[in-house]
């Protein structure tokens, strides 16, 4: 849940909840409709933790004005490295010859987001989530076999 308003966290800890969690709702919520019911679970979750309620409506309002940056653009996420070109300029460059056919011009009215991925570190390579659970599978499994036979 959410920290109580009548907590010992400092003032501007708890102001912050209503707008953060707000916006955090808006970011991941792709459909409009989910976001306002969502928004309404929200609302009746930060006024049980004593939150005013003109105040959270206040917060919410806040974010409600704020247009999402995507605004329908497809994305374009590659893995970063620092020996890519200038993959912005390329974009921009090129933009105009995807737009001369009205299919592309459709799919493409501007430029589309560019975002970068983390690439895999050694951390990565040397701890794999997968590979964990799984021996923690079998380690499970073997110990409840231990726990059988010495029954």
């Amino acid at each position: 849940m959410y920290i109580h308003m009548k907590s010992n966290h400092p003032n501007y800890m708890k102001n912050a909840i209503p707008y953060g969690q707000a916006m955090r709702m808006k970011r991941l919520c792709t459909d409009e409709e989910d976001y306002i019911k969502n928004k309404g679970i929200l609302k009746q979750q930060l006024r049980n933790m004593g939150y005013n309620g003109k105040f959270i409506d206040t917060e919410i309002q806040k974010v409600d004005v704020i247009k999402n940056k995507a605004d329908g653009r497809l994305p374009l996420i590659i893995t970063y490295s620092t020996l890519l070109p200038n993959i912005r300029g390329i974009l921009n460059k090129h933009l105009p010859l995807l737009q001369t056919s009205d299919k592309m011009r459709a799919m493409f009215p501007t430029t589309s987001l560019l975002a970068y991925r983390r690439d895999r570190n050694i951390a990565d390579l040397l701890v794999h989530g997968k590979l964990n659970r799984k021996i923690h599978i079998e380690t499970t499994n073997m110990m409840n076999t231990v726990k059988h036979v010495r029954k």
